[in-house]
């Protein structure tokens, strides 16, 4: 099988045409906090990472379904220069989902499922060198800014069937350099050396330090028909965005 995450990464690999677009009526971001009601997610990022927008792409899976999904965007510079990125993506309206979201795990430095709040993901850590055909790379580059050649990235995946069908993918991604950590035209499939998992440790803790995901409490809010909130914190106050 080709590897899953050609198909579901789409923030970050090349698989069709992508545009801004105004943000929906059940989708924001105010404040660094993400809210979706369909499908229900909310993720509060952490600065230093800036909302830049929200982008919209086609994408054909390995399945066969073909759909539009939507990805929102956050960074974290030094001057012009991207030093991490944060991507939350949403793929509507997939009527089936392969069991393994990740496919071929055998070049990913680790793997497996993790929880976030009441949700769990299939997980793995592993490496990315941009080509400038990513739709994330076409999305970021025009706003000026220029991204680093060699990023750590950990991503999130999960089917939701609670309010239609839906992938969420949540993605961290990290500049590397050095000689710990270098990307190439091909992956080692050899286990990562105690330096790198080293390495990894501090990585997994910048990403979790990078955003908190909430429990999809119900709420009623004015307003904001079958909104959810933070537990018993109040909603992000204001216009959409």
């Amino acid at each position: 099988m080709k590897r899953s995450l050609v198909v579901w990464m789409v923030c970050l690999v090349s698989l069709g045409p992508l545009t801004a677009v105004p943000a929906q009526a059940d989708r924001f971001v105010q404040k660094n906090i993400f809210v979706s009601t369909t499908p229900q997610l909310m993720v509060k990022v952490s600065p230093p990472f800036r909302y830049i927008g929200e982008t919209e792409f086609a994408t054909t899976t390995e399945l066969g379904d073909q759909t539009q999904g939507k990805a929102y965007v956050f960074i974290d510079t030094k001057q012009d220069q991207v030093q991490r990125i944060f991507c939350i993506q949403i793929i509507p309206e997939l009527l089936r989902f392969p069991a393994n979201l990740l496919g071929n795990i055998a070049a990913d430095l680790d793997f497996g499922t993790c929880t976030l709040a009441d949700r769990q993901y299939q997980c793995a850590a592993h490496l990315i060198s941009f080509t400038g055909n990513e739709p994330v790379v076409k999305f970021i580059t025009p706003q000026g800014y220029s991204l680093p050649p060699c990023l750590l990235a950990k991503s999130f995946l999960t089917a939701d069937g609670s309010t239609g069908s839906y992938l969420i993918g949540i993605f961290y991604l990290e500049a590397v350099s050095g000689p710990v950590f270098q990307c190439g035209p091909s992956r080692s499939t050899a286990p990562p050396s105690s330096a790198q998992q080293q390495a990894l440790g501090q990585f997994e803790e910048n990403c979790m330090d990078a955003f908190d995901a909430y429990p999809r409490t119900v709420r009623e809010v004015p307003g904001f028909p079958g909104l959810y909130g933070i537990g018993d914190a109040p909603l992000p106050s204001g216009a959409y965005k």
